[in-house]
């Protein structure tokens, strides 16, 4: 797998393409018992989706807009509770953007720029699986605070620019600026 960055001041651009694939294996306990982790070929990497089957949110200065099931809308944050295909697009500053549901979910990140001055931007809460997608040609910029209000003040979490809890897969061509 291959993750390239380029910083540049404070913004870090990441290429997500996977260009090998790779076989992780180590040793546990006295007895040197191998395990043998999953390889790339081993998971699906799928960046299509259906834009006429997925939920539309539009963010803009005035918070976000959804078209279609599965999401809320409380202030400047939308919730993503169901199974679904989610495109996310438009400019936001100071929201966020929670998954909280037992379900596989699919973020189609076209175009999107979030920023927070409190917690993290993306905030995978609870997921089976999230696969946060890059859509062809967009440029996505993802941004935090350095001074978090946490909302599990224990844990001191979220506390990353993109947070999540559960598994968390990226694909797709378009570039992701953290």
């Amino acid at each position: 797998c291959s993750l390239s960055t380029a910083a540049t001041s404070d913004t870090t651009t990441y290429d997500t393409s996977v260009t090998s694939t790779q076989t992780v294996s180590g040793t546990a306990g006295s007895d040197a018992a191998t395990t043998e982790m999953e390889t790339l070929e081993d998971i699906t990497i799928d960046s299509s989706y259906e834009e006429g089957e997925a939920t539309t949110i539009i963010a803009d200065d005035s918070g976000f807009t959804v078209s279609g099931s599965g999401a809320s809308v409380e202030n400047n944050t939308v919730t993503i509770t169901e199974n679904g295909t989610y495109i996310i697009s438009g400019t936001i500053d100071d929201g966020q953007i929670i998954v909280n549901t037992d379900d596989k979910i699919q973020i189609i990140l076209n175009g999107l720029t979030i920023t927070s001055s409190t917690s993290a931007p993306i905030y995978i809460m609870e997921s089976e699986e999230v696969t946060i997608t890059l859509a062809e040609g967009t440029i996505n910029t993802v941004s935090d605070t350095t001074d978090f209000t946490y909302s599990d003040s224990t844990n001191e979490e979220p506390d990353a620019t993109i947070f999540s809890k559960g598994d968390l897969i990226f694909n797709g061509t378009g570039t992701l600026v953290l």
